[in-house]
């Protein structure tokens, strides 16, 4: 189920970066569609990246995926005078 749901947001057009929470607390921001493949049980990322190569990848399992938010971070709050 989570990988259908990372191979809906990089399939998604516009792409919209997208962050993952591992477990530990590390974070994983997926900023190009093709710096991130999908297998069956992980996602590997492409990091460093400059003109769309990327200077190494890691694999993150996709059990150790806790939560996955927009790269963005959180929506603004509209302050109010």
């Amino acid at each position: 189920m989570l990988g259908e749901t990372i191979k809906k947001r990089l399939d998604k057009r516009p792409f919209e970066p997208f962050r993952l929470h591992i477990t530990g607390g590390d974070r994983v921001d997926i900023r190009h569609p093709e710096l991130a493949f999908l297998t069956r049980y992980s996602v590997v990322v492409g990091h460093g990246a400059r003109k769309g190569v990327a200077d190494y990848v890691l694999e993150y399992s996709l059990i150790h995926i806790v939560k996955i938010t927009p790269a963005n971070g959180h929506p603004r709050r509209i302050r109010r005078k």
